[in-house]
């Protein structure tokens, strides 16, 4: 049985290609291929970065990865990968399709050093005749600010000005492909653009079937999914996040943030995006020029530019945006006393977390320790939560 892995990267169409697969699972079992998911409520295969690290005595990257996925310690750690790996080994002995398909946006940001991509690799070609990765790069200066609003949905406080300088100190797509090539071996890696001028027929599920061997022809293409916040949007969730946190000790979502990441969404669907100013947009293209060039003539000679010139966004001013935010904060107060939004239950308000002004940037770390404490509550959180 053959493996087809997509690995990323962050916000380059990986929420879009999971639902794809998720909504076609049956239609895809009769062309041969198998998507089967072990954790329940959860796109991502995340299990399988999850049980490289493991292999290596080696813990999820910060605290607040270490609580939301249910691997505070390192005896918890081991365990939850030795048990994904001996799943993966049972599944593979009873499937009889041709093709396993796996998507998991989390392999790339964890899988860093060359011995972490080994070891997914051994548990990969332990388990499949032959193992293809496939991976989607897309232009920072597009890319970045759907990272910031990730960030700011994963319950981040920084402003997009703080956020930019440490992920453009760690931005170097030609070293992370060179990576890759070198420890899985270069015909084992398909590099694709997520760029219209590259892209089968400029969209990225028919590229991403193409590349599978896939007929799309029978399946059904859903829209996309897990967009961007508006600038507004992300601005009042920023703030929210230092009062509300996203993830309590348990692991398990905050249930205050129940049904507000929907509304402001809803509220803010006209509001404008997130852009780079002037200033950060040249920044952006110069430190990562070099670095593209040098995968454009490795991988693609045939393009003129790595990637096609970014469509211009307008810079809307700081202060109305502010403004904007606060009018989203106004208006989620109106539909909460109105009773628009739904109401906690008993538990959930026993179980709901409000954090003091000034104790945001410690509330991770005192959610790991207290998951470590609890390590049996953590694990079976971790089996079945989103």
């Amino acid at each position: 049985m053959k493996a087809i892995i997509h690995i990323g990267a962050p916000k380059a169409g990986s929420s879009t290609l999971q639902e794809f697969l998720l909504r076609n699972v049956d239609a895809l079992l009769t062309q041969g291929f198998r998507y089967h998911r072990n954790i329940k409520g959860r796109r991502s295969h995340l299990e399988y970065p999850l049980a490289a690290l493991a292999r290596l005595d080696v813990l999820l990257h910060d605290s607040y990865e270490q609580t939301r996925h249910s691997s505070p310690d390192l005896e918890v750690h081991k365990a939850l990968g030795q048990s994904i790996e001996d799943e993966l080994a049972r599944n593979v002995g009873i499937w009889t399709e041709d093709c396993a398909l796996i998507s998991s946006e989390n392999i790339l940001p964890w899988l860093k050093q060359p011995e972490h991509i080994r070891s997914l690799d051994t548990i990969m070609r332990k388990n499949f005749t032959d193992v293809l990765y496939v991976l989607y790069l897309r232009n920072p200066l597009e890319s970045l600010t759907s990272e910031y609003s990730e960030s700011i949905k994963r319950g981040g406080i920084k402003p997009l000005h703080a956020f930019l300088p440490r992920r453009l100190a760690a931005l170097d797509q030609c070293r992370t492909v060179n990576l890759w090539a070198t420890v899985v071996g270069r015909e084992a890696l398909s590099v694709r653009l997520l760029d219209p001028g590259f892209l089968v027929n400029g969209d990225l599920i028919t590229d991403y079937c193409t590349t599978c061997g896939i007929d799309p022809g029978p399946l059904v293409v859903p829209p996309r999914v897990n967009e961007s916040l508006t600038a507004p949007a992300a601005e009042c969730l920023r703030i929210l996040n230092k009062r509300v946190p996203q993830i309590l000790t348990s692991g398990e979502i905050n249930p205050l943030r129940k049904g507000l990441m929907r509304g402001l969404s809803t509220m803010s669907k006209d509001m404008p995006r997130i852009t780079l100013s002037p200033e950060d947009l040249v920044k952006v293209a110069e430190t990562t020029h070099e670095s593209e060039e040098r995968l454009r003539v490795e991988y693609f000679p045939d393009r003129p530019t790595l990637y096609s010139p970014a469509n211009p966004r307008q810079v809307s001013d700081p202060a109305a945006i502010s403004e904007m935010a606060i009018d989203l904060a106004m208006q989620m107060i109106i539909k909460l006393r109105m009773g628009e939004f739904p109401v906690l239950s008993e538990k959930g308000r026993s179980l709901a977390r409000v954090l003091k002004p000034g104790t945001e940037k410690v509330s991770a770390a005192k959610a790991a320790r207290a998951a470590t404490r609890n390590p049996k509550k953590s694990r079976k959180n971790g089996s079945n939560k989103s």
